[in-house]
């Protein structure tokens, strides 16, 4: 969820907290202070029982006490969540967003954990061969993972496609006469490379699609509910037993040799490749900190059917000038990006 979501859903469970109500959510928990790093094991438990749902904390309110409690304005989240990090083993720990916010009975700091890299492993103390743990959340309490347990995380992660990227670019337009309101255009899109183990079934629900713009100030911009476009391979496929003649399938039938759109989503059977384009209408003022920015971050999510795992490509595009987009009617390109600019320590990152 984008940070308005995120702070809508704290101050619904503050509110009934507070009115005399208890959290009941496996992926939510009320904290009346900051955790110590000695309690970090309760995070990962968490995580590797959530089956890749994300984990939200609430640090301030006391679900006992149903009341946000002060917290010591001496912790800083950032050295918090570095304390709380080094216990994990192999610097592999979930990825956290952190938003004060600010309710009618006091701020509170939300924490929201993605835990899509599970397994997450715990440091303990050196005893013979043992150096790590897998902690699993059971109930109130915590205990190490079984065999079956840590199959169920590892088997969706096999089944996740990876997304690479090929070149994307993006262009924001804006009017081209002086019009009340004024409304611009994002444009972006590109091509990727899904890589998956032929013959594995793969849905991608165009419903659930997401597409996330950041732009250097912080400013998010998103797209969701399937306003992502694609565009599959060519339709001309070889005839079964031979490489010489082919045939054109119509538009909609499923390609057993990659991606296929469909009404549902794009399915993919193969590795193939596919272009994508979102276009994105908004307020020109709300356009300001996109406006001449030297690069904006992009993260394009695409969900699994019958899962909480979710393909995700993330990249850097940064401003260009040799880019010469076709604008659309009455409009006028304001900033352009492209992946084709970006710096080698960028393509690191």
């Amino acid at each position: 969820m984008n940070k308005i979501q995120l702070e809508i859903r704290v101050n619904e469970i503050v509110d009934y907290v507070v009115n005399g109500g208890k959290v009941e959510d496996d992926w939510t928990e009320a904290k009346g202070a900051w955790p110590e790093p000695k309690n970090a094991g309760q995070l990962a438990g968490m995580a590797n029982a959530s089956g890749g749902h994300p984990i939200l904390w609430i640090v301030g309110l006391s679900e006992n006490r149903h009341k946000v409690i002060e917290l010591d304005e001496d912790v800083d989240p950032n050295t918090w969540w570095m304390q709380i990090r080094a216990e994990f083993a192999h610097e592999v720990a979930p990825l956290l967003t952190v938003l004060r916010v600010a309710t009618d009975h006091g701020p509170v700091f939300a924490l929201q954990f993605e835990t899509d890299q599970a397994p997450y492993l715990m440091k303990i103390q050196r005893s013979g061969w043992a150096t790590t743990a897998v902690p699993w959340r059971e109930g109130t309490g915590l205990r190490s993972a079984t065999r079956a347990e840590l199959l169920s995380i590892l088997a969706p992660s096999a089944a996740v496609p990876n997304l690479d990227l090929i070149h994307a670019d993006a262009t924001l337009f804006g009017p081209a006469e002086a019009k009340i309101p004024e409304v611009g255009v994002l444009s972006l899109g590109g091509a990727i490379l899904i890589d998956t183990l032929p013959g594995r079934h793969v849905l991608f629900p165009k419903h659930r699609y997401n597409v996330t713009v950041v732009a250097p100030t912080g400013e998010r911009f998103e797209v969701r509910a399937g306003g992502v476009e694609f565009s599959t391979s060519a339709e001309v496929r070889p005839r079964t037993g031979s490489t010489i003649f082919a045939e054109r399938r119509p538009s909609k039938a499923i390609n057993p040799y990659g991606a296929s759109e469909q009404p549902a989503g794009l399915v993919v059977l193969a590795p193939d490749v596919v272009t994508w384009r979102i276009k994105l209408g908004i307020m020109m003022p709300s356009a300001v900190p996109l406006d001449g920015a030297a690069w904006i971050e992009v993260a394009l999510t695409l969900p699994i059917s019958s899962t909480r795992k979710a393909a995700v490509l993330r990249f850097r595009l940064t401003r260009c000038t040799n880019l010469a987009p076709t604008a659309p009617p009455s409009m006028k390109p304001v900033t352009s990006w492209s992946s084709e600019e970006m710096l080698t320590e960028d393509r690191d990152d």
